[in-house]
């Protein structure tokens, strides 16, 4: 496809303000010069206004330029939008749509195998308390079949040897209830063994209670009796 667009060079404006650069330089080289004195601080605040009021009048007449410049601009831009880019943007959200479509079902139909394997494997494994979820997988169209597959297996078979470990423990049962809301075997012996040392201070301090206080009633019970006379 060749240039439709070709913006045409103007050089009359750039050589207007290279005139106007000059004779602005000579009066701020001028300005520049003056000496500041009591007697001088009038003229120089003059020599300042003239500048400033020189600048805002350019300034005015850059932003007329600018609106002059910018209309037919505005205008190109909304015929352009119109009739190019608004064709190619549309074209290219159809298109995604339509592609977006077949990747999906392509990643459902990944997501549907991959759950069917996992499945089997629990099965086959005996174990029924892990959810397709807790593996993590990130299923995307980059990431083959075989390669999730491997990380499925690879993480079943870590659970598997936890639940080998678990049962070496003495409070098997505990740990491998705890074990199963988290998957963190070392986490779950920590838990049921921290358990177990408080139940045990609790029922210690209880026993050590019971036993103060039956020390507290036989002291008082020989306090009371009565003395015996002779």
């Amino acid at each position: 496809m060749g240039v439709l667009m070709k913006i045409k060079q103007n050089a009359i404006i750039e050589e207007q303000l290279k005139t106007i650069s000059d004779e602005i330089q000579k009066r701020v080289d001028y300005a520049e010069k003056l000496v500041c004195t009591v007697d001088t601080i009038k003229n120089i605040k003059k020599q300042r206004a003239l500048l400033r009021s020189q600048f805002n009048d350019l300034e005015n007449q850059r932003k007329q330029v600018k609106a002059e410049y910018q209309a037919p601009y505005l205008r190109f831009e909304k015929v352009y939008k119109e009739l190019i880019s608004d064709k190619y943007k549309e074209a290219d959200i159809k298109l995604k749509r339509k592609i977006d479509n077949v990747e999906i079902e392509l990643k459902k139909q990944k997501e549907n195998n991959l759950k069917e394997y996992f499945e089997e494997y629990c099965i086959s494994e005996g174990i029924d308390f892990v959810k397709f979820e807790q593996i993590g997988l990130n299923i995307n169209l980059s990431n083959t079949e075989k390669s999730l597959r491997e990380q499925i297996k690879s993480f079943m078979d870590r659970v598997k040897s936890d639940i080998e470990l678990i049962q070496h423990e003495e409070n098997f049962e505990e740990v491998m209830f705890e074990y199963t809301k988290h998957l963190n075997v070392s986490r779950a012996i920590i838990e049921v063994k921290e358990r177990h040392k408080k139940l045990y201070e609790i029922v210690n301090n209880s026993y050590k209670n019971v036993q103060n206080y039956k020390k507290e009633i036989k002291k008082e019970e020989v306090l009371k009796a009565p003395e015996t006379i002779y």
